[in-house]
């Protein structure tokens, strides 16, 4: 039997955004760890715990998810457990090509513009959206042009 350490809980929470820092009513917001060095032994003891298992290759690593199990072990409610679960639920399922009028949820996208331009966006909500050309900037959503998503962080390659 393997025996799970305050550390690999500590990572199974980080794996799920459980911190004091993010609210306990978006805990479950993500569902990815790409661990290195000591990490990868927690999220192979997690892993044959049934805790985690193990999703694409990530650079040197593999990205893990938590299970249900593993968010019932972390403390999620049953909230917070579809949300968790929803990001590799969305992995599976094929990617929408969406107007700006369709766009109803926070997240990255794939945008084209009239011109054929594309761009990787964060959108938040009907605020605005965040590009990363010449460093991080804020600006209105575009009323026009395509978007494909919303994406999840592990297609984005962002941890």
């Amino acid at each position: 039997m393997t025996q799970i350490r305050d550390a690999d809980i500590e990572n199974l929470r980080h794996m799920l955004g459980i911190s004091s820092h993010i609210k306990k009513r978006q805990w479950g917001y993500r569902n990815h760890f790409a661990p290195a060095g000591v990490d990868l032994q927690s999220m192979e003891r997690l892993e044959s715990a049934g805790l985690v298992r193990k999703g694409r290759t990530y650079e040197e690593t593999h990205y893990y998810h938590a299970t249900e199990a593993g968010c019932v072990a972390a403390g999620l409610k049953p909230y917070q457990i579809r949300k968790a679960m929803e990001s590799i639920n969305r992995l599976k399922s094929p990617l929408k090509l969406l107007s700006a009028e369709e766009v109803t949820e926070p997240g990255w996208y794939c945008w084209r513009g009239r011109e054929g331009e594309k761009k990787w966006v964060f959108i938040e909500f009907k605020h605005g959206l965040f590009t990363f050309e010449n460093g991080l900037r804020f600006e209105p959503c575009p009323p026009f042009g395509q978007f494909i998503g919303p994406l999840p962080m592990e297609v984005m390659n962002v941890e």
